[in-house]
């Protein structure tokens, strides 16, 4: 990879965590382990009306607890304040329990979603990033997801979350409502097609199944993951697709995948 790039990600999921709060715990630690403990800070947002406190030192073992609870509705390790934009993290979870939760935007109960600046996936290995965010799509039986690469992290935070920010570009704030558009549907359809998406049982299936997958989409990796859904990257991890560039590659995974894409 010759340009620092930021990655993002976005996965959607019916998996209560506050019933099972490991396959987060695991996505923190293989994400955050190797990073100084002092830049990173744990963020709440409470369910009800409570306000939020301001983030706090990062703790792990704090974090979990909260989701554990149930009375949470979003958790987040975040860079501390003032950190670079290339040097930034984030993990968001929505991790509200079951009784309380209903459903979100999509057509899924929960949304995990973040991004790493250039500083951390060096720390990290990009391979190990990719491989850890799909880890945590196989452990809560992902419904839908994308993984992106954009040249700062504050546009791969805000593709991943469908928020616009006063420092991106007109263009980029347009572009990431643009994506924004089948949002209602996601799950029943994928998020995507980008560099990185993640396809639910139902999609696998409406294409065939897994093997035709493999020998039909022309990816660069395929991985399936227990759920029976699967993991489609569309370029090798030296060859990224950069978010608003053209790609042939692209383009022709969006062509493979448009029987469970929502056509407009």
């Amino acid at each position: 990879m010759s340009v620092p790039l930021a990655l993002g990600f976005a996965l959607h999921h019916d998996h209560v965590l506050a019933d099972d709060p490991s396959p987060l715990e695991a996505l923190i630690v293989a994400l955050c382990a190797e990073l100084p403990a002092d830049q990173l800070r744990n963020f709440f947002v409470p369910d009800g009306t409570q306000k939020a406190a301001p983030p706090s030192a990062f703790d792990r073992w704090k974090l979990i607890e909260r989701v554990r609870s149930g009375g949470t509705w979003l958790a987040s390790v975040q860079s501390a304040p003032g950190t670079a934009d290339h040097a930034q993290i984030e993990i968001s979870a929505g991790t509200v329990g079951a009784d309380r939760a209903s459903r979100s935007l999509t057509k899924c109960r929960y949304a995990v979603w973040g991004a790493l600046g250039a500083e951390p996936l060096h720390h990290i290995r990009a391979q190990r990033a990719v491989d850890a965010i799909v880890a945590f799509a196989d452990a809560v039986a992902v419904r839908a997801g994308v993984m992106h690469w954009a040249t700062t992290t504050v546009y791969a935070s805000c593709l991943s979350a469908g928020a616009n920010s006063s420092q991106l570009s007109r263009d980029e704030n347009r572009h990431v409502t643009d994506l924004m558009y089948w949002q209602p549907r996601w799950g029943l359809v994928i998020r995507g097609p980008q560099w990185g998406t993640f396809l639910g049982v139902e999609h696998v299936r409406t294409l065939g199944g897994i093997e035709k997958i493999i020998a039909e989409s022309r990816c660069a990796r395929v991985v399936p993951l227990a759920s029976g859904g699967a993991f489609l990257q569309a370029t090798p991890l030296e060859r990224p697709i950069v978010e608003g560039s053209a790609s042939d590659e692209l383009a022709r995974i969006a062509a493979y995948l448009a029987p469970v894409t929502g056509q407009r």
